[in-house]
C-alpha cells in the first residue's frame, strides 16, 4: 500500500520541481525505495506454483494495456490542466489503487502439524533454519556470475527499451517519416509487446520452451529488430522493426521473477530481485550519455 503513495508523491514531486536537476534527484531517491515491483513479483511466486509463469504473464498483459489508455489521456490533461496539473491528476489516480492494494498480500503458511517427525528431526530443523541467515545467503547469491548474467541480460534489455522508446520518433524523423506517422511505430511496438507478453507464460508452463530459451528468442528478435530499424528507410520496414522488438521485449518482461527463482529459490527472491532490479536500473547512468553521444554524431 505504501507504494500507491509513493508513486502518487514522485508525481506531486514532479509538479512542485522549480528545475530539472531537482526533479532527478527527488526521483532518484522516491524510485530507489520504491519496491512495488520486487513485492508483486514476490506475492505472485508464493500465491502460484505449477502456474506461476503464466500468473506473471496474465499481470504483465494486463497492466501493458495502460499504454492504449494513458496517452491519449495524459493528452487530455495536458490540453485541459497543463502540464503541472497533469502530473497532480496521475497521482491522484494512482491513489485510486490503494483499496485494490489492500488485498496484495502473502499467502497463509500452512501450521505443521503436532507429532509429526521425530524429536531429532525437530530439533536439525531448527538448527539448520537458525544456521541459514536469509540475509547471508543473499548476499552470496550476489556473488554468483549466475546472478550476474540474468541481472545483465535484463539490464540490456530494459536499455533497448528505454532507448527505443526515447528515439523511435526521432529515428523516424531522421528517416524522411514525418511525425503523425512515426507515432504508429510505438502503436506498433506496443501490439507486439502486450500479445507476447500473454505468450510467455503459456510457452514456459507448457514446457515448450525453457526460460534460457525464452530468453534466447527474445535476443534473437531484439537484435533482428535493431538491425532492420537501423538499415531500413521504409516506413513498412520500421513498422516491421516496431513490432519484432515489441514481441522479443514482451517475451522477455514477464519471466524475470521464474528466472530468478529457478537459479536462486522462493526463499531469497525478496532479497536478489531488490538487487537484480538495481542491477537493472543501473542503466539510467548511461541512457542519457549514449543518447547525447550519439546526437552529436
Amino acid at each position: 500500500m505504501s507504494q500507491m503513495h509513493m508513486t502518487a508523491k514522485i508525481y506531486y514531486t514532479i509538479s512542485i520541481a522549480d528545475s530539472s536537476s531537482h526533479v532527478f534527484a527527488r526521483l532518484e531517491v522516491c524510485v530507489s525505495i520504491s519496491g512495488t515491483l520486487t513485492a508483486l513479483t514476490v506475492v505472485l511466486a508464493q500465491h502460484f506454483e505449477k502456474r506461476r509463469a503464466t500468473a506473471y504473464s496474465v499481470v504483465f498483459t494486463v497492466s501493458a494495456l495502460n499504454t492504449f489508455v494513458f496517452p491519449p489521456l495524459v493528452e487530455l490533461f495536458l490540453y485541459t490542466y497543463g502540464l503541472y496539473g497533469t502530473f497532480l491528476l496521475l497521482g491522484a489516480i494512482c491513489l485510486n489503487t490503494f483499496p485494490a492494494a489492500i488485498a496484495i498480500a502473502s499467502p497463509v503458511k500452512p501450521q505443521a502439524r503436532s507429532g509429526s517427525g521425530t524429536p531429532e528431526e525437530a530439533v536439525a530443523l531448527r538448527d539448520d533454519c537458525e544456521q541459514r541467515d536469509p540475509l547471508r545467503e543473499a548476499l552470496k547469491c550476489f556473488a554468483t556470475p549466475r546472478f550476474w548474467v540474468d541481472a545483465m541480460s535484463f539490464g540490456v534489455m530494459y536499455l533497448a527499451l528505454s532507448l527505443y522508446l526515447t528515439l523511435a520518433v526521432d529515428l523516424a524523423n531522421d528517416k524522411g517519416v514525418d511525425t503523425t506517422r512515426a507515432v504508429f511505430l510505438l502503436h506498433a511496438f506496443s501490439a507486439g509487446d502486450v500479445v507476447f507478453r500473454g505468450v510467455s507464460g503459456f510457452v514456459l508452463d507448457s514446457g515448450a520452451l525453457s526460460s534460457d530459451g525464452v530468453m534466447l528468442l527474445g535476443f534473437v528478435l531484439q537484435a533482428s529488430a535493431l538491425e532492420v530499424l537501423a538499415c531500413s528507410a521504409s516506413f513498412p520496414m520500421l513498422v516491421v522493426g516496431s513490432l519484432v522488438l515489441g514481441s522479443g521485449n514482451g517475451l522477455r518482461m514477464p519471466i524475470a521473477g521464474v528466472v530468478l527463482i529457478g537459479d536462486f529459490g522462493l526463499k531469497l527472491l525478496p532479497m536478489v530481485f531488490g538487487g537484480f532490479a538495481l542491477v537493472c536500473g543501473l542503466n539510467v547512468w548511461v541512457r542519457a550519455p549514449l543518447i547525447g553521444n550519439s546526437m552529436q554524431v
